[in-house]
């Protein structure tokens, strides 16, 4: 039990009594000096539960300053865990683990793990005795490497015995709650034991890493892990977008009161499941993730779609643009624009990616307190 001590008159606290969601830096801070009259009133006052604040896409959102202790990590996830790469001869390797979706047993990765080892993998576990085992597998669905980034591949029968498949966790993790990973940097097991939510949708989950030994190549592909389960794929740090401008950079390490090395991002297992489907043909459009303006629904993002841009226009002149950004409500689109009525808005989504023949370009149009969607194909 910890325990805090006030000055000479020993007036003692018990901090472990106090609600999870207690803030105890500013309950410390809140104290009245010790004196020979105490505030009772002011003591309790300082005590009184604080919730912790939401994470909200582009507002200064702070730290909990206390976070609560990870869960341990499975000590079976070291069988639940391998790597993939181009040949069974290749030093290059990306992390994968298997994972049971609706009953039927797949191997996860990053989509852009796949373009680096060119969409055939050969995947590699400790076989009996630990000997190191390599069989190649077969690519099954990807999505955008743009967008969900992630792939799943059927693994072969004989690797099964040695696999201990993982299961999804359908919840997403909450603000400032703590997940671990485990995975491979350059081909060695590593694991993280305290990754830091800062912000978390149906698109993207943003970590940090609280100790500094942030993975190192190879890392992607790796399970992010609440209580066991999957609660999204890692897929680089913040610092791997290279498509994004400097103001970008600056305004997300602004928000999020970090260091760039410090963050990395992860799919969440929701498009994990809709890749599932789409493999056995039970998945639908209705599925995917409604993009809002102002109540007004302008389409339902999909596994292969990726967000351009959005645009801002009055008058016929460009307001603002705002570039592909994954840590945003897209149930309130309208709160990233200064929004007057006549405004009109563009969103890109490019649907499907290099490998996909279909490849499109889709501009949805609409104008502020108008119920008037217009979609056009772009070549």
């Amino acid at each position: 039990m910890t325990k805090f001590y006030s000055g000479v008159l020993g007036i003692v606290l018990t901090v472990a009594a106090l609600p999870a969601s207690a803030q105890v830096p500013a309950v410390l801070k809140s104290l009245p000096r010790a004196s020979a009259q105490i505030d009772r009133a002011a003591v309790t006052a300082a005590l009184r539960p604080q919730p912790l604040r939401a994470v909200m896409p582009l507002l200064k959102t702070g730290h909990a300053p206390m976070l609560p202790l990870p869960a341990p990590i499975p000590a079976t996830i070291r069988s639940s865990v391998f790597t993939v790469q181009a040949t069974p001869e290749s030093k290059h390797k990306g992390s994968a683990f298997a994972v049971n979706i609706d009953g039927r047993v797949w191997g996860v990765t990053a989509r852009h793990v796949m373009d680096d080892i060119n969409h055939t993998p050969y995947m590699t576990f400790p076989g009996e005795n630990g000997v190191p085992v390599t069989l190649e597998a077969k690519p099954s669905k990807e999505s955008s490497a743009a967008g969900a980034d992630l792939a799943l591949f059927e693994i072969p029968p004989q690797a099964l015995p040695y696999l201990r498949p993982l299961e999804l966790e359908d919840e997403l993790p909450a603000a400032h709650s703590v997940l671990s990973s485990s995975g491979f940097a350059h081909g060695n097991f590593l694991s993280q034991p305290v990754r830091e939510v800062l912000f978390a949708s149906r698109y993207r989950i943003l970590t940090k890493y609280v100790q500094s030994n942030a993975p190192m190549n190879g890392y992607c592909g790796a399970p992010l892990l609440q209580n066991g389960k999957v609660a999204g794929v890692h897929i680089g740090s913040l610092l791997a977008d290279k498509s994004q401008s400097a103001d970008w950079f600056s305004g997300t390490l602004s928000q999020f009161n970090a260091k760039a090395h410090d963050l990395s991002i992860a799919v969440p297992a929701f498009w994990l499941r809709a890749l599932a489907r789409q493999a056995s043909g039970a998945y639908t459009p209705q599925e995917g993730i409604p993009l809002v303006f102002n109540g007004l629904q302008i389409m339902r993002l999909q596994p292969t779609d990726t967000i351009g841009f959005i645009m801002q226009l009055r008058d016929g002149r460009v307001v603002k643009k705002l570039p592909r950004y994954p840590f945003m409500d897209f149930a309130h689109l309208e709160t990233f624009f200064d929004v007057q009525p006549g405004d009109s808005f563009r969103l890109e989504i490019q649907s499907g990616g290099r490998m996909y023949p279909g490849r499109q370009t889709y501009w949805y149009e609409w104008t502020a307190g108008k119920n008037n969607i217009t979609q056009t194909i772009r070549k």
